[in-house]
């Protein structure tokens, strides 16, 4: 009984800190989903931020709306690339960040793209957002890696109104004229 004690001990403090980060990340999930969109992102399907209450249900999330410099904290625009990179977010068909972003550095969401990451997502919404070229540079080295994987059911993808230059939208030209984003029908730069 005592060993059996103090093993559990061991594995206690051994899993403590897993579990805290992930209760952190839950924590910044939860923060994240209710600055967004003046208190509550859009979800289709009827639910509301209120909903959100477990992985399970942020899955099974269709339609994410984030506006309002939501993502422009650096909090925020890392949580996102977590639970996007930890597939948490894998059932959205349509995500929307318009003015939310404000210049922010998106490469480590075009990272968490890598993978397969959000395989049903077929509306992409990132309008408004002073991206620029160095957005277009990361995300074309996502699309990339895996062209077969990385957004392949995007068939709307908008990125007007982001400072994106002749040299961002030649660089995302490269990997879609290989054959990224096979589904692609609408592009608005």
């Amino acid at each position: 009984v005592v060993a059996f004690a103090s093993t559990c001990r061991s594995v206690r403090r051994a899993v403590a800190p897993v579990l805290a980060e992930a209760r952190r990340w839950r924590a910044r999930a939860g923060v994240l989903l209710k600055e967004a969109h003046s208190g509550a992102p859009s979800l289709r399907g009827g639910q509301s931020c209120d909903d959100l209450t477990s992985t399970q249900q942020l899955r099974l999330a269709t339609g994410l709306v984030f506006g309002d410099a939501v993502v422009a904290d650096a909090s925020n625009c890392a949580t996102l690339a977590h639970l996007i990179g930890r597939r948490s977010l894998d059932g959205l068909e349509e995500l929307r960040i318009e003015r939310a972003a404000d210049g922010r550095d998106w490469r480590p969401i075009c990272s968490a793209l890598r993978g397969g990451a959000l395989p049903k997502l077929a509306f992409l919404d990132l309008g408004n957002n002073s991206l620029g070229d160095a957005f277009c540079a990361a995300l074309a080295d996502a699309l990339s890696a895996d062209p077969a994987a990385v957004l392949r059911c995007v068939s709307r993808l908008t990125l007007s109104a982001n400072r994106i230059g002749c040299a961002g939208a030649a660089r995302l030209a490269g990997p879609v004229a290989e054959g990224a984003l096979p589904r692609l029908q609408f592009l608005a730069l």
